[in-house]
């Protein structure tokens, strides 16, 4: 019976030690890239797919309205068993013409080559596709 109570605890202690391991890695996106998005001067998209040719916005309201949504991701560090296949969407972060960041958009989100999970506040192929139809009417996005 004791030993049964000592083999609980250690398992006990392995669980909540992987659990605050997990809670300790969970944070906001802009924690792995700290960018203030009033320093974004250009975002580059690629079109994965090869429907739609390379997007450049510099318009400030619109760097502004889409760092916005990414900054509301809430990520955690995640461990692939296998290499992803294929992308839709890249966007390069520049700062006059500094290359800042590069991310690769999907569940996971790729951040300068790390990937990380998005957990909260994914923002989906399609919204990023109908924000990019905005700025560029012939933008094309087909599932």
């Amino acid at each position: 019976m004791k030993e049964i109570k000592i083999v609980a605890i250690i398992v006990g202690i392995i669980f909540i030690y992987y659990i605050i391991g997990h809670v300790i890695s969970i944070r906001r996106l802009n924690t792995v890239i700290p960018i203030n998005e009033s320093t974004i001067t250009k975002i580059l998209f690629v079109d994965g797919t090869g429907r739609n040719k390379p997007l450049t916005v510099t318009n400030p309201q619109k760097i502004a309205e889409f760092m916005g949504h990414i900054n509301k991701y809430i990520i955690s560090n995640y461990k692939s068993p296998s290499p992803a296949v294929g992308w839709i969407y890249t966007a390069t972060l520049y700062s006059n013409e500094q290359e800042i960041a590069e991310i690769t958009f999907g569940n996971p989100i790729t951040v300068n080559n790390k990937k990380y999970l998005v957990i909260m506040n994914n923002l989906s192929i399609k919204k990023i596709s109908d924000y990019l139809k905005i700025i560029e009417p012939s933008w094309n996005y087909e599932p």
